[in-house]
């Protein structure tokens, strides 16, 4: 598997007479300011995966799954000078210039191998009822933000693969001539570097990263009945 991207990115904020009261910054910080960026962002991703079933007997499978991919992404972020507004000075300007001052990310890179795979034991109860036992590790590619940093620095700018570890049991079945289905499970998931927006107070501006650790667990039923 090969996945090409290349993006470009134009963002702009245009900010009306009122700016400052609206967002409670000093007098003349943001009102009538302009400020326009570029940015830029272009990935390769490959990767070789596969998946098998063992049938060990005629009551008992083993499927197995593996994928390999590697990912590598280059980007920048530009931000021009601010334009406009008033001619500001001491808390003004510096609340001006967290928000819209210049930036320049120069190139930032991120390389990541990323493993993923999947292994099921299944056991045919009787010829219409289906166990099975699920152990599985996939990832959520990481990027990078096109976007200017805020307190934290240009290190926000890189988000790390999102990795998730689940383990499910459950059940498939058919009954009267199959025109009734009843499929259950229980199932338990954790998440490492969950990825979710955050915000940054210092510039107003939100971005993605990797939040912590998620889990989750709980019980499914899926039933069907066809009436005709």
């Amino acid at each position: 598997y090969y996945y090409y991207q290349n993006l470009d990115n134009v963002s702009f904020t245009y900010n009306g007479p009122l700016a400052d009261k609206f967002n409670a910054t000093p007098a003349g910080a943001w009102s009538n300011v302009t400020s326009i960026g570029n940015g830029h962002l272009r990935v390769n991703s490959y990767a070789l995966f596969g998946q098998s079933i063992w049938h060990i007997d005629p009551k008992w499978d083993l499927t197995a799954g593996l994928r390999a991919t590697y990912e590598d992404k280059r980007a920048y972020e530009v931000r021009y000078a601010p334009t406009g507004g008033a001619a500001v000075s001491g808390p003004a300007l510096a609340s001006r210039n967290a928000r819209y001052g210049a930036f320049d990310s120069g190139d930032i890179t991120l390389n990541n191998l990323s493993p993923s795979g999947l292994l099921t034991l299944a056991y045919k109860i009787d010829t219409d009822v289906l166990g099975y036992a699920t152990l599985s590790h996939g990832e959520k590619s990481g990027g990078i933000n096109l976007t200017v940093p805020g307190a934290a620095g240009v290190s926000s700018l890189k988000i790390n693969n999102e990795k998730a570890n689940n383990v499910e049991l459950g059940i498939k079945s058919n009954f009267w001539e199959r025109r009734a289905q009843v499929n259950a499970s229980v199932f338990a998931n954790i998440v490492r570097g969950y990825q979710n927006n955050a915000y940054d107070p210092s510039t107003s501006s939100s971005y993605i990263t990797n939040a912590g650790d998620v889990r989750s667990r709980g019980a499914e039923l899926e039933t069907t009945f066809l009436v005709a």
